[in-house]
């Protein structure tokens, strides 16, 4: 016998309410830390090549791909890197071209009630298919929030899994 783990069918639409939470909260986050001409990207085309919103900062223009996840995994443990998507760097070299902009991105940790979140360029992951999100690795990140209170209701965003028992559930000989 195997214990599994499926998916509510509802997951979907909260994983798609997450990443709108985080598109909010970045955002405002964005205005909050000094960036200027802050845009989203969706407004202007819907699903724009790697980049969610558009912002500038210090004379440097960027086009910035939002990744809200859940700070841990379904089975508890760290969610140890946010996937930039199969095509990150074709993308993200077409966004930069269209918005003469820096590639970057945000990355937002969900942790119940609390968001963090973090700002770089994908120069810093050019190495990897994703953002590594270990502690390790943070530092190297610029934090535009720590430990925050998001107000939006958990339930609404977080996937239920029911585990279902495959198999025989006799003896096991």
């Amino acid at each position: 016998m195997k214990l599994k783990l499926v998916a509510n069918p509802e997951n979907r639409r909260k994983s798609k309410l997450l990443g709108d939470i985080g598109e909010r909260l970045a955002f405002q986050k964005l205005i909050e830390s000094g960036f200027e001409d802050v845009q989203k990207l969706n407004d202007l085309r819907m699903n724009f090549e790697f980049a969610d919103m558009f912002a500038e900062r210090s004379a440097k223009r960027f086009a910035i791909s939002v990744k809200t996840r859940r700070k841990f995994t379904r089975l508890g443990g760290l969610n140890h890197k946010y996937n930039l998507g199969t095509h990150w760097r074709r993308n993200s070299s077409y966004a930069a071209k269209k918005l003469n902009a820096i590639p970057a991105w945000i990355a937002i940790q969900v942790d119940g009630s609390s968001y963090s979140m973090y700002f770089g360029t994908v120069f810093l992951v050019e190495e990897s298919n994703g953002i590594p999100m270990e502690p390790e690795a943070l530092q190297y990140y610029e934090c535009l929030a720590k430990d925050e209170k998001h107000n939006y209701p958990e339930a609404s965003f977080t996937p239920k899994y029911q585990r279902v028992a495959i198999g025989n559930l006799g003896s096991g000989k």
